[in-house]
């Protein structure tokens, strides 16, 4: 088993590695913050997936498109959960945002899309609606005061640590950051969130060796009740909901991906076909593969 770099826990299935990449997140921004040194959300996300990639050989495969620089605005990954042998998918769109140093606000959630006179988190909604596929933003944190994390959440009370990376619903976010006044503020946002390993964790029930397809929809569903809970009357529009089964045929600009993730020994596409993806692919940065039966859950790390 490899150990995360800078964090020193295995990464035996995918729990594990949004264990050790939260952690590490966590510990991270501290540092960055001590220093006063940037550290990016861009920077957070590409190489959180490139540990996750490298650390479980054959169960995730990272696909990311190539983009002009002018198109490069965040971080928008599709992830598909897959498991070939029984023709399931699933689903979902990640936007990712770091706290501020002063960890109060996530100060960039509602920029602009270079000189389109569009907000990102507009394209996000967009992209969504366009794809039919639920959306979520993941916050990179720390905090300076840990007593402000809502750690109840969830049934699994997770550590502090875990809340290095964050999860919550576009639909609970948007009318926050997009309301008058907006509330950009941690403090607002977490109230809708949960720590991103809490998405595959069992929570109110299934046991440890949960197939994380199951999970993560069980997940997704707990995070869109908790939003219900905290937001009962704010309109979702057009929005995708969270799904309550997994899908049974791929998309079709899905298709050629995964046959790159089932041929092991198969080269990453070349910039050509990458380019290719970018255009068929509006508003995403690039493709998640992971593969349910490889990232199968074989127990928990200690808390």
């Amino acid at each position: 088993m490899v150990h995360h770099p800078g964090f020193g826990r295995p990464f035996r299935d995918l729990d594990t590695g949004l264990y050790a990449s939260a952690h590490w997140i966590w510990d991270r921004r501290g540092v960055a913050k001590r220093l006063a040194f940037p550290f990016s959300e861009e920077t957070v996300t590409e190489t959180v997936l490139l540990d996750l990639a490298a650390e479980l050989p054959g169960a995730i495969h990272i696909v990311p498109f190539t983009k002009p620089e002018e198109g490069k605005t965040g971080a928008d990954w599709e992830w598909c959960l897959h498991d070939a042998a029984t023709g399931r998918y699933l689903r979902f769109l990640v936007q990712a945002k770091v706290l501020d140093d002063r960890d109060r606000v996530y100060a960039h959630i509602d920029r602009y899309v270079g000189n389109t006179g569009v907000r990102q988190i507009d394209r996000l909604w967009a992209t969504s609606v366009r794809r039919r596929v639920p959306a979520l933003y993941a916050f990179y944190n720390h905090l300076d005061d840990p007593s402000r994390l809502p750690l109840h959440h969830c049934a699994c009370h997770q550590c502090v640590g875990c809340w290095g990376a964050s999860v919550a619903p576009l639909g609970a976010v948007y009318p926050r950051v997009m309301g008058s006044p907006p509330d950009k503020t941690f403090d607002t946002l977490a109230q809708v969130s949960v720590a991103w390993r809490c998405l595959l964790c069992a929570g109110a029930g299934g046991g440890p060796e949960r197939d994380p397809i199951d999970g993560a929809i069980a997940g997704l569903n707990r995070l869109a009740a908790l939003a219900r809970e905290r937001s009962p009357d704010t309109p979702v529009g057009d929005l995708p909901p969270m799904p309550e089964a997994p899908e049974r045929e791929p998309p079709d600009y899905l298709r050629p991906l995964l046959g790159l993730a089932e041929d092991m020994g198969a080269a990453p596409p070349d910039d050509a076909v990458r380019c290719k993806l970018a255009g068929d692919n509006p508003g995403v940065d690039g493709v998640v593969l992971v593969d349910a039966t490889r990232a199968r859950r074989r127990g928990r790390p200690d808390d």
